[in-house]
């Protein structure tokens, strides 16, 4: 959680971020949350993949969902990463239906 919690406070200050200031600011946690959770969140749509209009073949991600009901959902976890995605897919069943 300390990771996701790490992940929102970037989003505070942009719209938008690359990867490699995602890593800059995941520090010794970068490789894990890059291969562990990053694909979960892009999956969960917590992160949405977009285009990188700049040079190299860098990624650029930005917030899929409002900052409001990732908020929701981190309070209603508990501290538990698995009760924070259960949440998000629950919310995102009810949105679908």
């Amino acid at each position: 959680m300390r990771m996701i919690r790490k992940l929102l406070t970037v989003f505070t200050r942009s719209t938008q971020i690359g990867e490699s200031v995602l890593s800059l600011r995941m520090g010794v946690y970068a490789s894990r949350f890059v291969k562990e959770f990053l694909p979960l969140l892009l999956e969960n749509g917590v992160l949405v993949q977009i285009q990188n209009r700049g040079g190299g073949n860098q990624r650029r991600f930005r917030l899929g969902r409002s900052m409001g009901s990732i908020a929701e959902a981190l309070a209603a976890s508990r501290g538990s990463y698995e009760l924070f995605v259960k949440d998000l897919n629950s919310e995102t069943v009810q949105k679908d239906e």
